[in-house]
């Protein structure tokens, strides 16, 4: 017994003259670590670091989102407030770019913006889109979570399937003020939505329910009869009207047309794709732009046609009228070969090869508050697009235009706007109109961007 508890405590002060000692060289270690240099005292030590490879996010998969959150839009569900006595609160606007996860879950390849609502084109097996913001006419598709109950609002994105073959995804996307055009990869083209004026590619139905109509139409047009193969290769929405350019560089229009948006001839509204001629014919047209009622086209020559409205003097080197009905071929004598266009809903702007920005028209100029009205081409001063003497080589590389926005994305990938700022959709962190263009502060550099109404989206790739 007495031998058993002398050993005990025999054990029990070992352990202790243990413990002391390794506490003793832990301690002594940590000084001898702190008195070492921060840095090796060899330079060639360097070169025998490890490197580490990290994975980053795909180049285009950085979805930014701003403007008007109230409709979800931005497709931010946690920005979507309530609103009472039907009046908007301050949370209801996001008035900086945010990232929108939900829509970076799949790689995101293109984006369109409508009168509230935003469809994103993904990389999926399985479905094709992601829409989200208002749904009352199913211009981003049919989606009930109850049987027989569509939502009429969308405050996160939601997939949409099309009938594209395994391996193909979406190409362009263009968005009106309630409906959606869709360009796949294989050239096949899917319309849906309102279809009120045949925007939609297809006959107009008496009293059709667009709310609940679950079908999305593959649009089908003249190009496919061609004796060349011809197919379409980007569609363009305006508010009611949509454009499909082809491979050979021809343009055909379907929709509302009382302004002679259409280019056809008449101010007559129609479901069929039909040819745009006047002074097009025969030219090959690269890109149209339209996002109200007055449209501008681009050739391969660098030349420039105009057409539809011209309230504002938009086509004024060519016409007094308020509307013309066939392309004609606009003034841009002494401006230089036009390399890009872009036409809001009282606004035109060119870019040229030397890369200086134009504009005309009525409203927001982007040259101060003195100057609202324009016949004639005014020239933006580059030095508001990011140009100066210790950045020589930064200019506007293209141009973009809302109904009452307009935007330039620089050579470095960033993003300038000016114009209404309604919903705080220029993104600069205020909700006063921008008279001169200004940055938008973006963590990445800008590959692509949509002006809606009253909100924007951008995809974005890292910084290099």
């Amino acid at each position: 017994m007495l031998q058993t508890r002398f050993t005990k405590a025999l054990c029990t002060r070992s352990m202790s003259i243990f413990r002391s000692r390794a506490e003793e060289e832990k301690l002594k270690r940590a000084k001898a670590k702190r008195r070492q240099p921060l840095y090796s005292v060899d330079p060639d030590d360097e070169k025998n670091l490890p490197i580490y490879e990290y994975g980053s996010a795909t180049p285009t998969n950085r979805v930014y989102t701003w403007g008007m959150a109230c409709y979800g839009a931005l497709g931010v569900p946690n920005y979507v407030r309530k609103r009472l006595n039907n009046t908007r609160k301050s949370s209801d606007v996001m008035h900086y770019p945010n990232r929108c996860p939900l829509a970076e879950k799949r790689i995101t390849t293109s984006i369109g913006c409508g009168h509230g609502f935003t469809v994103f084109g993904i990389k999926d097996p399985v479905h094709h889109l992601l829409g989200t913001g208002i749904n009352t006419d199913g211009q981003i598709g049919y989606h009930a979570p109850r049987k027989d109950h569509p939502l009429e609002i969308l405050i996160a994105p939601v997939p949409t399937t099309l009938a594209i073959p395994k391996g193909h995804n979406v190409k362009s996307i263009g968005c009106g003020r309630a409906h959606t055009i869709v360009l796949s990869s294989d050239n096949q083209v899917f319309s849906i939505g309102n279809n009120a004026y045949g925007q939609c590619g297809r006959p107009v139905l008496p009293n059709e329910d667009y709310f609940r109509n679950r079908v999305i139409h593959t649009v089908k047009g003249p190009w496919e009869s061609a004796d060349e193969d011809e197919t379409i290769v980007d569609v363009v929405c305006g508010q009611d009207h949509t454009f499909f350019l082809s491979t050979r560089g021809q343009l055909f229009s379907c929709g509302w047309g009382a302004d002679g948006q259409l280019g056809g001839g008449d101010y007559a509204s129609q479901h069929t794709p039909t040819l745009i001629h006047g002074d097009l014919k025969g030219e090959n047209v690269v890109k149209v732009a339209s996002s109200a009622d007055c449209v501008l086209a681009l050739t391969d020559q660098g030349e420039v046609f105009g057409w539809g409205n011209s309230e504002y003097g938009q086509l004024a080197s060519v016409t007094d009228e308020q509307q013309i009905n066939t392309p004609h071929k606009l003034n841009t004598r002494g401006l230089g070969r036009i390399k890009d266009i872009a036409a809001g809903g009282t606004i035109c702007l060119i870019l040229n090869d030397q890369h200086d920005v134009f504009v005309w028209g009525y409203g927001i100029l982007g040259k101060g508050p003195n100057l609202e009205y324009s016949k004639k081409p005014e020239l933006i001063p580059p030095t508001l697009f990011g140009y100066n003497e210790f950045n020589t080589q930064v200019h506007a590389s293209s141009i973009h235009a809302g109904v009452h926005t307009q935007g330039t994305i620089n050579s470095s990938g960033e993003l300038f706007t000016w114009g209404k700022n309604k919903g705080s959709c220029l993104g600069l962190g205020h909700k006063h109109d921008q008279f001169f263009p200004f940055k938008v502060s973006m963590p990445g550099a800008v590959t692509k961007v949509s002006f809606g109404i009253d909100h924007m989206a951008a995809l974005c790739k890292p910084w290099a």
